[in-house]
């Protein structure tokens, strides 16, 4: 990871040069701490989006007893399959499925921070569209959307999943880890043609496919999202995480937004196998140019960046959390 970010720090550093502040890039979500770059609070962010965009959700403390969290479950009308993840985290970090409440008490042991539970959406597909406006204006653009493809086999008949995952580049990957968390799968045979999803989280980490759906954009699509941005105060760019029925679904803002990511919320399309490697990184640098241009209208209007003493104690909080959920994956 540090090896392939190397370009983007080089992006960054010339595009704060150009902007004469170190974290310019903050004042695309001032209401973010750092933009959203990291160390931001998922709650507090959901709790910008409309409701009618979110599935249920609660945030769960640590400390809380199991009659305390049944009973936040069902304040919240959350019930089982549900998903748990930290409060703070990244890249699939901690996050799990849970079928039943004897899943999330154990999980709720082993967490030493606050973290979220959340409805499964039971949607077909997902996608990771990013969005961004410029402040005072009434529409933006969508400059990527992302297609999400879970991770699956399909049978021939013959082989075990666990066989199937060893032949599949990919797969073989997680094969390691589904052998610990989901052995009675890996023995699993499926019948010929038959498809088994093995990880239902939409995460690149966790295996899943990115591929590139910018074709899909549009002014009708475009449109649900300037209506979701104009509702959620002082954010200007991210991408939004969400899960739907149908791309026609989603034209008509029948979905339901799993997380919000701010700077940190990259343009996820081009994780596309086929996209040459020059075209991610040239992606990545005008998307930096829009955060300079952001950057440019808000500080007419008065709007500071981060200090530097601000910005390093979100640091060292997201480092401290960092270690805490490094304990759990250990």
């Amino acid at each position: 990871m540090w090896l392939i970010n190397i370009p983007v720090v080089l992006i960054w550093l010339w595009q704060a040069l150009r902007a004469r502040h170190p974290f310019f890039f903050t004042t695309a979500n001032p209401t973010i701490p750092t933009g959203g770059l990291l160390g931001e609070s998922k709650w507090e962010i959901l709790r910008a989006i409309p409701k009618a965009y979110l599935p249920a959700t609660t945030l769960i403390q640590t400390g809380t007893s199991a009659q305390q969290l049944r009973q936040q479950l069902a304040e919240a009308g959350i019930g089982f399959p549900a998903i748990a993840k930290p409060d703070i985290g990244e890249r699939g970090r901690c996050v799990v499925k849970v079928h039943h409440f004897g899943e999330l008490w154990q999980y709720h042991r082993h967490m030493h921070v606050p973290y979220l539970v959340q409805a499964f959406v039971d949607a077909p597909e997902e996608y990771a569209i990013l969005y961004w406006r410029l402040p005072e204006q009434s529409c933006g653009q969508i400059t990527s959307l992302c297609i999400k493809k879970y991770l699956s086999v399909k049978g021939d008949g013959r082989r075990s999943v666990a066989e199937l995952m060893a032949h599949n580049p990919r797969a073989s990957l997680q094969l390691n880890r589904m052998q610990q968390q989901k052995p009675q799968l890996m023995q699993y045979v499926p019948r010929h043609g038959e498809e088994v999803l093995i990880e239902p989280i939409g995460n690149h980490c966790r295996g899943a496919m990115f591929l590139n759906g910018n074709h899909l954009i549009d002014d009708q699509l475009t449109a649900v999202f300037d209506r979701i941005s104009l509702a959620m105060q002082h954010m200007y760019y991210g991408r939004f995480d969400l899960k739907c029925r149908s791309i026609e679904s989603l034209r008509q803002g029948q979905f339901k937004i799993l997380e919000f990511n701010g700077i940190a919320g990259e343009p996820a399309h081009i994780y596309d196998p086929s996209i040459p490697l020059y075209k991610k990184y040239y992606t990545i640098w005008q998307h930096w140019q829009i955060l300079l241009r952001i950057y440019r209208v808000q500080q007419k209007r008065g709007v500071a960046p981060m200090s530097a003493s601000e910005f390093w104690q979100y640091v060292n909080r997201y480092l401290a959390y960092k270690c805490a959920t490094d304990e759990l994956t250990d």
